[in-house]
């Protein structure tokens, strides 16, 4: 044998590089686009649910609005015939035209009624005669000039608009 050390013929050992972090493996990949998917619908419902509800809002808004001129001003006609023409096209925008628009009289206070037990809310109004009186003035309001239970028809649309929502 030759006198040399047969391990100094060898070279070094070079490690491979470390496996790059980009791109990623195909699973990666597929959570990535499972999660887009998943923030995509989320947002079209999330945006679809605040559709829904807007009417309410808005309906809101403008109730708070007519007790507002309501209490500065003391004009009940005005406030009556805003309160029936706020609950009306409320409704118009919970319904079906044709539901809500053919009703009057007793057909429209029995719509008027039905929302309100579907809530399971009473209107806090001093007795059922001023009930039925309020529930009246939201079918004959915008034909009397001065009616005199405006602050009922207040009680009965706060009832009808705060808490239609939160079903």
């Amino acid at each position: 044998m030759d006198g040399t050390d047969p391990l100094a013929t060898l070279r070094d050992i070079h490690l491979p590089d470390d496996p790059s972090w980009w791109p990623p493996a195909i699973g990666w990949w597929a959570l990535v686009i499972v999660l887009i998917a998943v923030v995509y619908i989320t947002a079209i419902k999330v945006r679809s649910i605040y559709r829904q509800h807007q009417p309410g809002r808005a309906a809101r808004i403008l109730l708070l609005d007519i007790e507002t001129r309501y209490r500065n001003d003391g004009d009940a006609g005005r406030a009556a015939r805003s309160l029936s023409e706020l609950v009306r096209r409320y409704l118009l925008t919970r319904f079906d035209r044709e539901v809500v628009a053919g009703r009057v009289g007793e057909e429209y206070i029995d719509l008027i009624r039905s929302q309100l037990k579907e809530l399971n809310e009473k209107p806090v109004v001093n007795n059922e005669n001023d009930m039925l009186s309020a529930l009246n003035s939201f079918v004959d309001a915008p034909y009397r000039p001065d009616p005199d239970n405006v602050d009922d028809m207040l009680v009965v649309a706060h009832a009808l608009l705060t808490r239609q929502n939160l079903k």
